[in-house]
Protein backbone atom coordinates (compact mmCIF):
# COMPACT_ATOMS: atom_id res chain seq x y z
CA UNK A 1 0.00 0.00 0.00
CA UNK A 2 1.41 3.47 -0.67
CA UNK A 3 1.46 5.32 2.08
CA UNK A 4 3.54 8.34 3.39
CA UNK A 5 4.21 8.67 6.71
CA UNK A 6 6.44 11.25 8.94
CA UNK A 7 8.73 8.91 9.34
CA UNK A 8 9.52 8.75 5.57
CA UNK A 9 9.76 11.74 5.16
CA UNK A 10 12.21 12.54 7.51
CA UNK A 11 14.77 9.23 6.17
CA UNK A 12 14.27 11.09 2.49
CA UNK A 13 15.51 13.90 3.85
CA UNK A 14 18.51 12.88 5.15
CA UNK A 15 19.28 11.23 2.44
CA UNK A 16 18.76 14.52 0.68
CA UNK A 17 21.75 15.83 2.66
CA UNK A 18 23.70 13.30 2.49
CA UNK A 19 23.72 12.26 6.32
CA UNK A 20 25.86 15.25 7.33
CA UNK A 21 24.93 17.27 10.04
CA UNK A 22 21.39 17.68 8.97
CA UNK A 23 20.72 14.93 11.60
CA UNK A 24 16.72 13.98 12.12
CA UNK A 25 17.34 15.85 15.45
CA UNK A 26 17.18 19.21 13.92
CA UNK A 27 14.36 20.83 14.25
CA UNK A 28 14.30 22.95 10.70
CA UNK A 29 14.11 19.13 8.64
CA UNK A 30 11.07 18.84 10.79
CA UNK A 31 9.42 22.14 10.09
CA UNK A 32 10.76 21.69 6.63
CA UNK A 33 8.20 19.26 6.72
CA UNK A 34 5.32 20.88 8.21
CA UNK A 35 5.71 23.92 6.07
CA UNK A 36 5.72 21.85 2.89
CA UNK A 37 2.37 20.08 3.99
CA UNK A 38 1.24 23.04 4.54
CA UNK A 39 2.35 24.91 1.03
CA UNK A 40 1.01 22.00 -1.26
CA UNK A 41 -2.57 22.29 0.61
CA UNK A 42 -2.77 26.29 -0.35
CA UNK A 43 -1.78 25.45 -3.80
CA UNK A 44 -5.06 24.73 -4.74
CA UNK A 45 -8.70 23.24 -3.41
CA UNK A 46 -7.53 19.72 -4.31
CA UNK A 47 -10.41 16.93 -5.00
CA UNK A 48 -9.25 14.78 -1.98
CA UNK A 49 -9.71 17.03 0.35
CA UNK A 50 -13.41 17.47 -0.25
CA UNK A 51 -15.60 16.05 1.98
CA UNK A 52 -19.34 15.88 3.61
CA UNK A 53 -21.17 16.35 7.01
CA UNK A 54 -24.75 15.89 7.59
CA UNK A 55 -26.66 17.57 11.01
CA UNK A 56 -29.45 17.07 12.47
CA UNK A 57 -31.51 19.61 13.91
CA UNK A 58 -33.33 19.49 17.54
CA UNK A 59 -36.76 20.13 18.16
CA UNK A 60 -37.86 23.08 20.43
CA UNK A 61 -38.66 22.70 23.91
CA UNK A 62 -42.22 24.25 24.66
CA UNK A 63 -43.17 22.56 28.07
CA UNK A 64 -42.48 23.98 31.59
CA UNK A 65 -42.38 27.60 32.94
CA UNK A 66 -39.54 29.59 33.82
CA UNK A 67 -38.60 32.71 36.41
CA UNK A 68 -35.52 34.30 35.71
CA UNK A 69 -33.19 36.50 37.85
CA UNK A 70 -31.10 38.97 36.14
CA UNK A 71 -28.93 39.42 38.81
CA UNK A 72 -27.82 36.00 38.85
CA UNK A 73 -28.26 35.60 35.08
CA UNK A 74 -30.01 32.36 35.99
CA UNK A 75 -33.35 31.37 34.78
CA UNK A 76 -34.86 28.40 36.95
CA UNK A 77 -37.34 25.93 35.05
CA UNK A 78 -40.12 24.23 37.00
CA UNK A 79 -42.54 21.41 34.73
CA UNK A 80 -40.06 19.79 32.82
CA UNK A 81 -36.23 19.03 32.78
CA UNK A 82 -33.71 20.66 30.18
CA UNK A 83 -32.22 18.75 27.37
CA UNK A 84 -28.84 17.56 26.87
CA UNK A 85 -28.08 20.27 24.47
CA UNK A 86 -29.48 23.21 26.43
CA UNK A 87 -26.31 24.03 27.07
CA UNK A 88 -25.77 25.18 23.33
CA UNK A 89 -29.34 26.26 23.04
CA UNK A 90 -31.57 29.99 23.28
CA UNK A 91 -34.28 30.53 25.02
CA UNK A 92 -37.78 32.75 24.14
CA UNK A 93 -39.79 34.30 27.31
CA UNK A 94 -42.07 37.35 27.43
CA UNK A 95 -41.16 38.42 24.40
CA UNK A 96 -37.05 38.46 24.95
CA UNK A 97 -34.93 35.62 24.49
CA UNK A 98 -31.13 35.15 25.50
CA UNK A 99 -28.32 32.30 24.97
CA UNK A 100 -27.52 29.75 27.42
CA UNK A 101 -23.85 29.78 28.42
CA UNK A 102 -24.26 26.41 30.85
CA UNK A 103 -27.25 24.72 31.81
CA UNK A 104 -28.16 22.03 34.75
CA UNK A 105 -31.30 20.17 34.86
CA UNK A 106 -33.79 23.05 36.11
CA UNK A 107 -31.19 25.78 35.87
CA UNK A 108 -29.89 27.54 32.73
CA UNK A 109 -27.55 30.09 33.62
CA UNK A 110 -27.60 33.32 30.99
CA UNK A 111 -24.98 34.36 28.84
CA UNK A 112 -23.38 37.59 29.98
CA UNK A 113 -23.36 39.60 26.75
CA UNK A 114 -26.40 38.13 25.42
CA UNK A 115 -29.51 37.67 28.00
CA UNK A 116 -32.99 38.74 28.64
CA UNK A 117 -31.81 41.63 29.97
CA UNK A 118 -34.31 42.49 32.46
CA UNK A 119 -36.07 40.04 35.42
CA UNK A 120 -39.02 37.60 34.20
CA UNK A 121 -41.42 36.41 36.59
CA UNK A 122 -41.52 32.89 37.48
CA UNK A 123 -44.60 31.14 35.68
CA UNK A 124 -43.48 32.40 32.47
CA UNK A 125 -44.25 29.83 29.10
CA UNK A 126 -40.69 29.72 27.27
CA UNK A 127 -39.47 28.05 24.45
CA UNK A 128 -35.61 26.58 24.18
CA UNK A 129 -34.37 25.85 20.41
CA UNK A 130 -30.65 25.36 18.93
CA UNK A 131 -29.87 27.62 15.97
CA UNK A 132 -26.28 26.82 16.15
CA UNK A 133 -24.59 23.36 15.36
CA UNK A 134 -20.86 22.85 15.77
CA UNK A 135 -18.73 22.02 12.52
CA UNK A 136 -16.55 19.01 12.33
CA UNK A 137 -13.01 19.43 13.83
CA UNK A 138 -11.25 19.87 10.12
CA UNK A 139 -13.43 22.23 8.71
CA UNK A 140 -11.82 25.08 6.73
CA UNK A 141 -14.28 26.45 4.25
CA UNK A 142 -18.16 25.16 2.63
CA UNK A 143 -19.20 25.21 -0.54
CA UNK A 144 -23.10 26.41 -0.87
CA UNK A 145 -24.54 23.77 -0.80
CA UNK A 146 -26.71 23.29 2.62
CA UNK A 147 -29.45 21.47 1.60
CA UNK A 148 -32.31 20.24 3.76
CA UNK A 149 -33.50 16.42 3.74
CA UNK A 150 -36.03 17.59 1.74
CA UNK A 151 -33.68 18.89 -1.15
CA UNK A 152 -34.45 22.57 0.22
CA UNK A 153 -30.94 24.49 -0.54
CA UNK A 154 -30.42 26.97 2.31
CA UNK A 155 -29.09 30.37 1.00
CA UNK A 156 -25.98 32.36 2.63
CA UNK A 157 -26.13 35.32 4.69
CA UNK A 158 -23.06 36.83 6.14
CA UNK A 159 -22.57 36.82 9.99
CA UNK A 160 -23.10 40.52 10.28
CA UNK A 161 -26.55 39.67 8.69
CA UNK A 162 -27.42 36.74 10.90
CA UNK A 163 -26.54 38.66 14.19
CA UNK A 164 -28.82 41.83 12.96
CA UNK A 165 -31.81 39.08 12.45
CA UNK A 166 -31.38 37.66 15.63
CA UNK A 167 -31.03 41.21 17.36
CA UNK A 168 -34.77 43.07 15.90
CA UNK A 169 -36.39 39.85 16.28
CA UNK A 170 -36.12 36.32 16.56
CA UNK A 171 -37.96 33.90 14.25
CA UNK A 172 -38.66 30.12 14.56
CA UNK A 173 -39.54 27.78 12.13
CA UNK A 174 -38.17 26.27 8.51
CA UNK A 175 -34.90 27.91 8.18
CA UNK A 176 -33.54 29.23 4.84
CA UNK A 177 -30.81 30.79 5.19
CA UNK A 178 -27.54 29.81 7.09
CA UNK A 179 -23.66 31.49 8.26
CA UNK A 180 -20.69 30.39 9.45
CA UNK A 181 -19.67 31.69 13.06
CA UNK A 182 -16.92 31.18 15.49
CA UNK A 183 -18.58 28.17 17.87
CA UNK A 184 -19.66 29.91 21.48
CA UNK A 185 -19.05 26.48 23.21
CA UNK A 186 -15.85 24.97 21.68
CA UNK A 187 -12.78 27.23 21.86
CA UNK A 188 -11.09 27.54 18.18
CA UNK A 189 -14.10 25.47 16.28
CA UNK A 190 -16.66 26.94 14.04
CA UNK A 191 -20.77 26.62 13.58
CA UNK A 192 -23.05 26.53 11.31
CA UNK A 193 -26.24 28.83 12.56
CA UNK A 194 -29.37 28.85 10.44
CA UNK A 195 -32.59 31.48 10.43
CA UNK A 196 -35.17 31.13 11.28
CA UNK A 197 -33.88 28.71 14.01
CA UNK A 198 -35.58 25.28 13.99
CA UNK A 199 -38.01 23.81 16.02
CA UNK A 200 -38.47 20.27 14.43
CA UNK A 201 -35.65 17.28 13.94
CA UNK A 202 -34.59 17.65 10.65
CA UNK A 203 -31.32 16.50 8.51
CA UNK A 204 -28.94 18.63 6.80
CA UNK A 205 -26.62 17.83 4.42
CA UNK A 206 -23.28 20.40 4.25
CA UNK A 207 -20.72 20.24 1.38
CA UNK A 208 -17.17 21.52 2.68
CA UNK A 209 -13.49 21.39 2.33
CA UNK A 210 -11.58 19.71 5.27
CA UNK A 211 -8.30 20.74 6.32
CA UNK A 212 -5.18 18.48 6.59
CA UNK A 213 -4.49 16.10 9.50
CA UNK A 214 -1.20 17.93 11.51
CA UNK A 215 1.72 16.15 12.17
CA UNK A 216 2.87 14.84 15.68
CA UNK A 217 4.90 11.79 15.45
CA UNK A 218 7.75 11.10 14.25
CA UNK A 219 8.53 7.73 15.09
CA UNK A 220 11.17 8.65 17.33
CA UNK A 221 9.25 9.31 20.60
CA UNK A 222 9.98 6.89 23.49
CA UNK A 223 6.51 6.06 23.58
CA UNK A 224 5.89 5.11 19.61
CA UNK A 225 8.50 2.35 20.10
CA UNK A 226 8.72 1.23 23.36
CA UNK A 227 8.21 -2.67 24.02
CA UNK A 228 6.73 -5.26 21.61
CA UNK A 229 3.97 -5.97 20.07
CA UNK A 230 2.01 -8.98 19.48
CA UNK A 231 -0.80 -10.35 16.62
CA UNK A 232 -2.35 -13.31 15.82
CA UNK A 233 -2.51 -13.71 11.83
CA UNK A 234 -5.64 -12.56 11.06
CA UNK A 235 -6.84 -10.33 13.57
CA UNK A 236 -7.27 -6.68 13.71
CA UNK A 237 -6.03 -6.87 17.85
CA UNK A 238 -3.08 -5.43 19.34
CA UNK A 239 -1.41 -7.03 22.20
CA UNK A 240 1.48 -4.47 23.41
CA UNK A 241 4.23 -5.88 25.87
CA UNK A 242 5.79 -2.83 27.81
CA UNK A 243 4.09 -0.45 25.64
CA UNK A 244 2.74 3.01 26.49
CA UNK A 245 0.19 3.51 23.79
CA UNK A 246 -2.19 6.61 23.99
CA UNK A 247 -5.91 7.08 22.51
CA UNK A 248 -5.20 10.48 22.64
CA UNK A 249 -1.75 10.63 20.49
CA UNK A 250 -1.73 7.20 18.58
CA UNK A 251 -5.81 6.84 17.30
CA UNK A 252 -5.43 7.21 13.48
CA UNK A 253 -1.85 6.92 13.36
CA UNK A 254 0.24 4.57 11.51
CA UNK A 255 1.84 1.15 13.41
CA UNK A 256 4.50 -0.53 11.42
CA UNK A 257 5.79 -3.85 12.49
CA UNK A 258 8.73 -5.16 12.55
CA UNK A 259 11.14 -8.26 13.61
CA UNK A 260 11.58 -9.26 16.81
CA UNK A 261 14.99 -7.74 16.64
CA UNK A 262 15.00 -4.25 14.73
CA UNK A 263 13.02 -1.07 15.30
CA UNK A 264 11.34 -0.81 11.26
CA UNK A 265 12.27 1.78 9.16
CA UNK A 266 10.65 3.01 6.06
CA UNK A 267 10.83 0.87 3.07
CA UNK A 268 14.08 2.91 2.23
CA UNK A 269 15.86 1.89 5.05
CA UNK A 270 18.21 -0.48 6.90
CA UNK A 271 14.90 -2.67 8.48
CA UNK A 272 11.32 -1.90 6.03
CA UNK A 273 8.86 -2.50 8.08
CA UNK A 274 6.86 -5.75 7.48
CA UNK A 275 3.51 -4.82 7.78
CA UNK A 276 1.51 -1.38 8.57
CA UNK A 277 -1.61 -0.22 9.84
CA UNK A 278 -3.66 2.53 10.94
CA UNK A 279 -4.62 2.66 14.71
CA UNK A 280 -8.73 2.72 15.34
CA UNK A 281 -8.74 3.10 18.95
CA UNK A 282 -6.41 2.37 21.81
CA UNK A 283 -8.02 0.62 24.68
CA UNK A 284 -5.21 0.49 27.11
CA UNK A 285 -1.57 1.56 27.30
CA UNK A 286 -0.38 -2.20 27.20
CA UNK A 287 -1.32 -5.52 27.56
CA UNK A 288 -4.18 -7.79 25.93
CA UNK A 289 -5.91 -6.20 22.99
CA UNK A 290 -4.54 -2.40 23.68
CA UNK A 291 -4.63 -1.24 20.21
CA UNK A 292 -7.57 -2.40 17.12
CA UNK A 293 -6.11 -1.81 13.84
CA UNK A 294 -8.54 -0.98 11.26
CA UNK A 295 -7.23 -3.57 9.05
CA UNK A 296 -5.83 -7.23 10.08
CA UNK A 297 -2.83 -8.57 10.09
CA UNK A 298 -1.40 -10.85 6.98
CA UNK A 299 0.57 -12.58 9.27
CA UNK A 300 1.63 -13.43 12.71
CA UNK A 301 3.80 -11.13 14.98
CA UNK A 302 4.93 -12.67 18.07
CA UNK A 303 6.79 -9.86 20.01
CA UNK A 304 7.98 -7.66 17.35
CA UNK A 305 9.45 -4.50 17.30
CA UNK A 306 7.24 -1.50 16.29
CA UNK A 307 7.14 2.12 15.56
CA UNK A 308 4.00 4.74 15.57
CA UNK A 309 4.48 7.55 13.42
CA UNK A 310 1.62 9.74 11.34
CA UNK A 311 0.69 9.19 8.16
CA UNK A 312 0.89 12.86 5.49
CA UNK A 313 -2.47 13.63 4.61
CA UNK A 314 -2.20 13.91 1.02
CA UNK A 315 -2.94 11.78 -2.42
CA UNK A 316 -0.45 9.37 -3.55
CA UNK A 317 -0.46 11.64 -6.86
CA UNK A 318 0.44 14.55 -4.69
CA UNK A 319 3.99 12.44 -2.58
CA UNK A 320 6.64 13.66 -5.15
CA UNK A 321 4.65 17.18 -5.37
CA UNK A 322 5.07 17.10 -1.11
CA UNK A 323 9.00 15.54 -0.90
CA UNK A 324 10.51 18.08 -3.46
CA UNK A 325 8.34 21.30 -1.46
CA UNK A 326 10.04 19.78 1.67
CA UNK A 327 13.56 20.26 -0.76
CA UNK A 328 12.38 23.72 -1.47
CA UNK A 329 11.45 24.25 2.67
CA UNK A 330 14.69 22.79 3.73
CA UNK A 331 16.79 25.52 1.72
CA UNK A 332 14.43 27.94 3.00
CA UNK A 333 15.23 27.27 6.29
CA UNK A 334 19.11 27.59 5.82
CA UNK A 335 20.73 30.62 4.84
CA UNK A 336 23.79 28.83 2.91
CA UNK A 337 21.35 27.11 0.62
CA UNK A 338 18.12 29.81 0.49
CA UNK A 339 19.84 31.82 -2.70
CA UNK A 340 22.14 29.17 -3.93
CA UNK A 341 21.34 26.87 -7.03
CA UNK A 342 20.46 24.12 -5.07
CA UNK A 343 17.65 26.26 -3.79
CA UNK A 344 16.52 27.17 -7.57
CA UNK A 345 17.14 23.33 -8.85
CA UNK A 346 14.67 21.97 -5.74
CA UNK A 347 12.37 25.14 -6.62
CA UNK A 348 12.31 24.24 -10.59
CA UNK A 349 11.46 20.56 -9.69
CA UNK A 350 8.59 21.26 -7.31
CA UNK A 351 6.87 23.32 -9.70
CA UNK A 352 7.24 20.75 -12.58
CA UNK A 353 5.77 18.11 -10.18
CA UNK A 354 2.95 20.48 -9.05
CA UNK A 355 2.05 21.22 -12.71
CA UNK A 356 1.77 17.53 -13.51
CA UNK A 357 -0.43 16.81 -10.32
CA UNK A 358 -2.96 20.33 -11.07
CA UNK A 359 -3.09 18.38 -14.44
CA UNK A 360 -4.41 15.62 -13.09
CA UNK A 361 -6.66 17.06 -10.32
CA UNK A 362 -10.30 18.28 -11.33
CA UNK A 363 -11.39 22.01 -11.34
CA UNK A 364 -13.88 23.14 -8.99
CA UNK A 365 -15.39 26.65 -10.22
CA UNK A 366 -17.93 26.68 -7.21
CA UNK A 367 -17.54 29.86 -5.02
CA UNK A 368 -16.34 29.08 -1.57
CA UNK A 369 -17.20 30.99 1.42
CA UNK A 370 -14.78 30.64 4.56
CA UNK A 371 -15.91 30.11 7.93
CA UNK A 372 -16.61 33.42 10.18
CA UNK A 373 -16.64 35.53 7.04
CA UNK A 374 -17.85 35.91 3.89
CA UNK A 375 -16.19 34.78 0.99
CA UNK A 376 -18.33 35.08 -2.22
CA UNK A 377 -21.90 36.13 -1.13
CA UNK A 378 -24.31 33.73 -2.32
CA UNK A 379 -26.03 33.86 -6.29
CA UNK A 380 -23.26 36.04 -7.15
CA UNK A 381 -20.97 34.05 -9.87
CA UNK A 382 -17.64 34.92 -9.04
CA UNK A 383 -14.58 32.43 -9.05
CA UNK A 384 -12.78 31.69 -5.51
CA UNK A 385 -9.85 33.78 -5.06
CA UNK A 386 -7.48 31.08 -5.27
CA UNK A 387 -8.75 29.15 -8.50
CA UNK A 388 -6.39 28.55 -11.52
CA UNK A 389 -6.78 30.80 -15.00
CA UNK A 390 -8.29 28.74 -17.61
Amino acid sequence: MSLLTFQDALDLLQIYTAGTAMSRAKQDMKHAIHAAQQAVYQEREWTYYESAWSFATRASLTTGTLGYSHASLTATITGTKLPSWADHGTIIANSLFGDIDRATTYSAYMDPNFNFGQTIDAGETFTLFQDKYTLPELFQNIGLTVTAADGYLLQYITPEDYVYRRSYGQDIGYPTEFTIVNDPNVIGRYAIALYPSPNELKTYYVKFRRAYRELKLTGDESTSRQGTVTIASGSKYVTGTSTAFNNNTHKNSILRVGDATNVPTGIRGQHPWIEQFQIANVAASSGSEAIVLRSSAGQAFTTAKYVITDPIDIPPELEQVFLKRCRVELCECRPETKKSEEWGRAMKAYEDALRAATNHDSKDDTPKIFGGGLRVPYGIPERPLNAEDD
